[in-house]
């Protein structure tokens, strides 16, 4: 054991580096993403009178608004913050009041990205996805408020929003949540904000990749079903405090798949679209029909299992062939907007300063600009097209 032992002090000896290297990177590189008044008043259900008059009450509220005289005729610098602020005063409804209005609203749906496959891009387009719902032009209007739980025990969601050296101090997750039962407001208190308003997350912790051994003796010893852990302990208190839930498991099929199998309302399935990766996702998707029809689900709607194309190389025509098979096989589930192998989503992912290609701003990235934007554009479509199908303004 002494061995092992010098070999745990020599990675968190790493961990510590890398953390100081970013934090010290992050300081210099992170802008954070602003509007000007022309900006908002462009923005889905906005125009200048309108803008106008919001910005003129909530200065009689007593708001105040960054300005740069140097900017003119466009002084101000508007925050994602000052910019739901202004929805809200000139009436546009959020996606929650919409529904509250119309009697749908019935706590959040949850959305989980499974993959048995790693290195598909999955945790990539999960975090693109939850920060375009916040981000994306066309439905920056919707005000969401989402919470990324990630149950990846590699943490790599985590690490990527800005939560690092998970080994080295205390971090507290959905794990550690249902194995001491903790209470709403403990849970509450464990969700971390991003850099983007309304965007949370619950960080996973080193310790989670021993949630399978534990959770069939905590569910006998609890009497509740070892499927059941994750909705009972965390969607539960959670189901009212966000619009949208986005769940990122491991790659294995563990307890901790099975219980967001169990909470899910949709399912996102990313495909990668080399051979291997490709193979796996068919017997993944073989196996699946067994899986609930060991456990059935009470909530997951098979129409809302979708499908969505990964790493894709238009010029690879394995891909192509792929994806032809996908849309033959899934009619109806599979998406017409693919994650394109575009260098911005992982540079951006992997540098673990919370950002994505929806909030980094171009003199920040060290990349080609002209990259950047068509990533961005990707993503754009990405998104959309997932709101859409999976979430569409509804809740289960």
């Amino acid at each position: 054991m002494q061995g092992l032992e010098q070999l745990r002090l020599g990675a968190r000896r790493g961990l510590a580096a890398i953390e100081k290297k970013q934090v010290l990177t992050s300081q210099t590189n992170i802008l954070p993403v602003t509007f000007t008044f022309n900006d908002v008043k462009k923005l889905p259900g906005m125009n200048q009178q309108r803008t106008e008059a919001a910005l003129a009450a909530l200065r009689a509220k007593g708001m105040e608004f960054k300005r740069d005289e140097s900017k003119q005729p466009s002084p101000y610098s508007f925050s994602l913050a000052d910019v739901r602020s202004i929805y809200q005063e000139a009436g546009i409804q959020s996606n929650r009041q919409r529904l509250e209005q119309m009697g749908r609203w019935h706590g959040a749906s949850v959305i989980a990205a499974l993959s048995l496959k790693g290195g598909v891009g999955k945790s990539t387009t999960a975090a693109t996805l939850a920060s375009g719902f916040i981000h994306a032009r066309n439905l920056i209007a919707q005000q969401m408020r989402i919470c990324i739980i990630d149950l990846d025990p590699q943490a790599s969601l985590s690490v990527a929003f800005g939560y690092k050296g998970l080994g080295l101090k205390e971090q507290h997750s959905a794990v550690e949540a249902i194995m001491t039962q903790a209470s709403p407001d403990t849970l509450r208190q464990w969700i971390k904000p991003t850099a983007s308003e309304g965007l949370y997350i619950l960080p996973a912790s080193s310790a989670d990749s021993f949630f399978s051994l534990h959770a069939y003796r905590f569910a006998d010893k609890t009497g509740i079903n070892v499927t059941e852990l994750l909705s009972k302990f965390v969607i539960e208190p959670l189901k009212n405090d966000f619009d949208l839930i986005i769940i990122d498991c491991g790659p294995h099929l563990d307890a901790a798949l099975l219980n967001a199998m169990q909470c899910s309302h949709s399912m996102l399935i990313p495909v990668g679209l080399d051979p291997l990766e490709f193979d796996s996702t068919l017997k993944f998707v073989d196996r699946m029909y067994d899986l609930y029809d060991t456990i059935p689900s009470p909530i997951l709607d098979p129409e809302r299992i979708k499908f969505i194309a990964t790493k894709q190389d238009a010029s690879n025509q394995i891909h192509l062939d792929n994806y032809q098979i996908m849309m033959r096989c899934w009619p109806g589930h599979v998406l017409s907007h693919k994650m394109d192998n575009l260098r911005p989503f992982s540079a951006v992912f992997e540098e673990g300063q919370g950002q994505t290609v929806f909030t980094i701003q171009p003199k920040a990235y060290s990349g080609d600009s002209r990259s950047l934007k068509r990533a961005l554009t990707v993503a754009e479509n990405v998104v959309t097209e997932v709101f859409g199908a999976l979430v569409n303004g509804e809740t289960m």
